[in-house]
């Protein structure tokens, strides 16, 4: 339980991160998702099979999350300088 609790956490730090490159040129985002595949496997390997999923869906929460905040903020104040 302990591992899962785990996956979800490391996955909600790892969204955050996507979020906030999402200005990066693509090329850039490409290369961290496929970064990604590393903690997948590592999730997937100190787990099982539930881990990868619980941190591919805490991971893409996240990214949502800090993406939908970033926009607010710019709508509000402007994109950043």
């Amino acid at each position: 339980m302990t591992g899962l609790m785990g996956s979800i956490g490391m996955g909600l730090v790892w969204g955050w991160l996507l979020g906030s490159r999402v200005t990066a040129r693509r090329s850039a985002l490409l290369v961290l998702v496929a970064a990604t595949l590393v903690p997948i496997a590592e999730v997937q390997i100190l787990t099982g099979w539930p881990g990868p999923a619980l941190f591919i869906g805490s991971t893409v929460i996240a990214g949502w999350g800090h993406v939908t905040w970033r926009r607010a903020l710019w709508t509000r104040y402007g994109p950043p300088s």
